[in-house]
């Protein structure tokens, strides 16, 4: 996600990325240091500076950055620091198989659906560009969320329907056939009728919740879903 915002083209993003890459050892860490004054935030960067000492830990020159590091701060902030939000013309996308229940179910969404990357890779969609899928633990654990990263270059103008059409289409057929339970990217008639009829049938039960409060189908709807007659 550094690597994306800081990229104005999609080989510079792999530059960067496989830079950042090389460069930190084991685990890494975005730390937003915030003081209630100018002395409280002195002691907090002074304690944090003992921290790394201690640890023999190292920051990046980019993070260091006052240009880079500003950037960083924001896009964090305000959680906008994804790749699936900066978009440039040589193409860039998150390919985002969605959240499961559970961590360790999400771990196994994420390896049944790796092969997704590596075919499109072959296919010439995307770049081949070192990352890997990552699962992360989200509302305090009891949720996983899990991405496949891609950065695909343009070969036509129908290539980002061609990348992301795989991925939803097979995406979801793996997480129904492999029971990983109902991402959290399902939303829309389509989905929820693909899904519903493999989880007791629950999109006929939000239908009927649907009709009984926006009978009219006055709220927008399309990231929920419709009536549907």
């Amino acid at each position: 996600m550094m690597a994306s915002n800081i990229a104005t083209n999609n080989d510079e993003d792999v530059k960067y990325y496989r830079r950042f890459l090389s460069e930190v050892k084991g685990p890494g860490f975005l730390l937003i240091v915030i003081g209630n004054s100018a002395r409280d935030f002195a002691y907090k960067k002074k304690v944090l500076e003992q921290i790394i000492k201690d640890t023999e830990a190292k920051s990046m020159e980019e993070v260091e950055d006052p240009v880079m590091g500003a950037g960083f701060l924001w896009r964090f902030v305000r959680i906008v620091g994804s790749i699936r939000e900066t978009s440039r013309a040589t193409g860039v996308a998150g390919g985002t198989v969605g959240g499961t229940d559970t961590f360790p179910l999400m771990a196994k969404y994420i390896a049944a659906t790796t092969y997704l990357k590596e075919q499109l890779i072959k296919d010439d969609l995307i770049l081949d560009e070192s990352s890997h899928p990552f699962v992360m633990s989200i509302e305090h654990g009891h949720q996983g969320h899990g991405e496949i990263l891609i950065r695909y270059t343009p070969k036509g103008p129908d290539t980002y329907e061609k990348v992301q059409g795989m991925l939803n289409r097979e995406a979801n057929k793996r997480a129904i056939e492999g029971h990983f339970g109902v991402p959290q990217h399902v939303w829309s008639d389509s989905l929820h009728d693909m899904y519903g009829p493999h989880a007791m049938n629950y999109h006929e039960m939000l239908r009927q919740i649907k009709k009984a409060f926006d009978p009219n189908q006055v709220s927008e709807s399309s990231n929920y879903i419709t009536v549907k007659k």
